[in-house]
């Protein structure tokens, strides 16, 4: 079928008011995971539910408030 052409649409999920996260510092399964919250200049591993992903950044659907600051390296490798 050379010369044959379509057309796709694609409608994406859109969430208002989502708090998102790198998903390299997230460590953890596609529902649960853990960030290093960063409480007083020192990281504390906290268990967050993860929402959807665009691959790159993933929305935090609990655990984490807006303003929060969270490490960049996942609990898990922080010590390695």
């Amino acid at each position: 079928m050379d010369g044959a052409s379509g057309l796709v649409a694609l409608r994406a999920e859109q969430v208002s008011d989502a708090i998102l996260v790198p998903r390299t510092a997230v460590m953890g399964s596609q529902d649960n995971g853990v960030v290093g919250l960063i409480r007083d200049g020192n990281s504390v591993t906290t268990r967050v539910e993860l929402g959807a992903t665009d691959g790159n950044l993933i929305q935090v659907t609990s655990g984490l408030n807006a303003g929060d600051t969270i490490s960049a390296v996942p609990p898990a490798l922080e010590s390695q």
